[in-house]
Formats: C-alpha cells, structure tokens, sequence
C-alpha cells in the first residue's frame, strides 16, 4: 500500500467517527425536519461486481511476498467453524454500519477503508463503536477467504454484512457509506475543534502538515489549546511519528469528543445546516421509513447517550502474518473477538 493510501485508510477512521458525532447529534433535529434532511441523503444501488471484474480485482490485489507465509490450514476460524455462528440481537439493540470508501484516484474498485458498528442499546442508553480493521483474514461467504475489505468491493454493501455476521455474530440493521473527502468541510462548517496540543505535536504539524493531501500548510500552531481548522484536524489525526498507532487512536477520539462539544453549542438553526451538510455526504441502503423509524426508538435516549470505542481486533488477540499470496493480514482470535463483542454489545 502507497503512503497515500495508507494516509486515507488512517483518515477514513476518523471522519467517519466525526461524522457519526454530527449526526448524533444532528438527530434531535431531524424529527422536526426529518424530510427536508432525508432528500438530501443518497440511496445508491448496492451493486455486485461481475465474475470477470471479481476476478480481475482478485488477480491486482495479490502481492509477491517475501518471508515465510501462512496458510488457510495454519489458521484457527474459531470454535466449530462449520456451525454458524451465534447472532448478538435483541429488541434492545440497533446496529448500523458506516463505511468508510476510499475514493482514491488511484483506483477504479470501491473499497471500505473503514468500517465502524455502532451498536445503540436502547435500555443503557450507550452507543458502542467497533471499528474492524479492514485487513483482518475472514471467511468471505460464497467467495472463499479473504481481508474484510474485499467483501465490500465484490458484494457491496449486502456481502460486507454477510461477512460480518458470519465471522462475529453481528447482525446489520442499516449501512451508511461516508465518502471522506467532506472531512475538512464538515470541520470548517462546525468552526473548528479545541484540541490541547503537545510541544511536539505543535512541531510536528507546523513541519509537516497534512502530508500534501490539501495545499494547505504554513501553520502556526502552539503547545496547549489550539482551535483546529478542518486541514489541521486533519494532519493531527494522521500523526503516527509521535507515540505510535496508540498515540494516534487517541487523538482520533480527541477530535471526535471536540467536535461533539462543538455540536452541542450549536443552536437549533445551525445543527439543522449542520445536519443538512453531513446528510449530503452520505449514502444508505435504507428507506426514508427505517431512517424514521430508528430515529423515534432512538431520539429519547441522545440527550444523555453514552460514547463508548473499541477495536476488532482486540489488543493482545492478534497478529499480522503473510497469507499465501495476499500480503499481510490481520490473523485473530475469533472466539477471543467474538466473546468480547457477546459481553460488549449484549444488553
């Protein structure tokens, strides 16, 4: 993967988390306004590559590797993995996947950068956020084995949740795929974030800034608060260089928990511009009616809903092997994974 993919698949996380804070948000508007904003919302075809193109995306997505490789033999699909796997649904629950595209240039085929199930459990009034690493080594149903992320490009939107629920016990109520190329303007229109910057994070991004990704830089930044614009959130949540991927997932939910708060000193009047905005950079496999319908079971509870992250995989549950000709892949505990979701996600 180029650095530049690498940078949008890292970017991908954390707009869709924005995102997902603004319409949060957004929703205890939208029973007021719930039409005006639903006809901005796309509801594109869910459409499925061809045998040839599956063939030929396959065929482009494989590595020469150097190193020892792994194969399917030498993998652990979890307990039984002929019997399908237990399903987390109750009444009480309401799951809905955002994707994150990768709407490079560089490539033709449609791929989820990014996948995060929030999980609304309606009795304890907390939303739970699982992002799947979009490279972890499933069993992609009807298509054999392959990385998560493959799914989406072959089977859409329809497969992706197919995989999901097979591989971890997820049931998918509705997708939302969210192109991130809106980031910044989503940043800009909120007015930026409040984030308590390091010395060398200041540094960092007044060095490097958002890696050429807009033209923008020059920056003046300072240790302690700073209100970032659209770009500079941007560049801060790509900074990998300082304190490693742990650093970095936390600065992603920095921005998340800034822009939440932004929100909610919003008036009535600008959440609905703001709601209206991120209403148009998204698109979803479901009806106006089920938009309707899981806003009324879920308006009473956003007014003091509970934030809570996680990651599939688990820390300390995985490790990144080369799998035959795929490169590497993210190589987990299934029944590590899934336990932890049955305890996380289950009234």
């Amino acid at each position: 993967m180029s650095k530049r993919n690498g940078n949008a698949s890292r970017t991908a996380l954390i707009v869709l988390c924005c995102v997902l804070a603004v319409v949060l948000i957004g929703l205890l508007v939208i029973t007021i306004l719930a039409n005006n904003l639903l006809g901005q919302i796309q509801h594109p075809e869910d459409t499925t590559l061809s045998s040839s193109e599956i063939e030929e995306f396959l065929n482009e997505n494989t590595v020469a590797v150097t190193g020892p490789t792994i194969g399917d033999e030498d993998i652990d699909f979890g307990t039984d993995p002929t019997q399908p796997t237990d399903v987390i649904e109750t009444n009480e629950l309401i799951n809905i996947l955002l994707i994150g595209q990768n709407a490079s240039s560089a490539s033709s085929w449609q791929k989820s950068e990014a996948m995060i199930l929030c999980t609304f459990n309606k009795k304890t009034k907390t939303v739970t956020m699982t992002s799947f690493l979009p490279d972890i080594y499933v069993q992609i149903p009807g298509f054999g084995n392959n990385k998560l992320n493959v799914a989406y490009t072959i089977g859409g939107m329809k497969l992706l949740n197919q995989t999901l629920e097979e591989n971890f016990g997820v049931k998918i109520d509705g997708n939302v795929a969210v192109n991130f190329d809106g980031f910044m303007k989503l940043i800009d229109k909120a007015g930026g974030v409040e984030i308590q910057l390091t010395a060398a994070e200041a540094s960092y991004l007044n060095t490097h800034g958002n890696w050429g990704i807009t033209t923008m830089g020059g920056w003046s930044l300072k240790e302690g608060k700073n209100t970032l614009t659209g770009a500079q959130a941007m560049g801060y949540s790509l900074i990998k260089k300082i304190g490693g991927e742990a650093e970095r997932t936390t600065r992603q939910r920095k921005v998340i928990a800034a822009l939440i708060e932004r929100a909610k000193s919003k008036s009535l009047t600008e959440l609905y511009d703001l709601a209206k905005d991120t209403a148009a950079m998204i698109a979803t496999d479901m009806t106006d009616s089920q938009i309707k319908e899981h806003i009324t079971k879920l308006a009473p509870m956003l007014a003091d809903v509970k934030v809570v992250t996680q990651r599939i995989p688990a820390e300390g549950t995985y490790s990144h092997e080369n799998v035959s000709n795929l490169g590497s892949c993210a190589v987990i505990n299934f029944d590590a994974n899934r336990k932890l979701l049955e305890e996380t996600l289950k009234p």
